[in-house]
């Protein structure tokens, strides 16, 4: 996968509840191979440069936090949700998303209370 640079404006900044910001850029009109380029990249860990074009930054600000996408309680929940979607489409009798939720993690807890060795 190629590297690309495209001239952009931040068109918006949100914040997250995890401390993290959500950010929206325009690009100029791109071809259809830009565009492609530019959405093989989503969902990929990337490198983002932010540099003003009409003017010469004073430096540069690294942000040095490691992103490796979803946490792994994201990660987990979002596979329960699976689960949960399958098993309920084979069943007459689904419970709710958040009921299932807390019942799998449950077990999974006293799965792992099982392992802990008595003091």
């Amino acid at each position: 996968m190629q590297a690309l640079t495209t001239p952009a404006i931040l068109t918006g900044a949100s914040t997250r509840l995890d401390g993290s910001l959500g950010l929206r850029f325009a690009t100029p009109e791109l071809n259809s191979g830009e565009k492609v380029s530019i959405l093989n990249l989503i969902g990929k860990n990337l490198k983002l440069l932010i540099q003003p074009e009409d003017q010469i930054a004073p430096g540069l600000v690294e942000v040095q936090s490691k992103f490796d996408g979803k946490k792994p309680s994201q990660r987990l929940r979002a596979i329960l949700y699976c689960l949960w979607r399958q098993e309920s489409e084979q069943s007459d009798h689904a419970q709710d998303f958040e009921t299932f939720y807390r019942a799998k993690i449950e077990s999974y807890i006293e799965r792992v209370k099982l392992e802990l060795t008595p003091q």
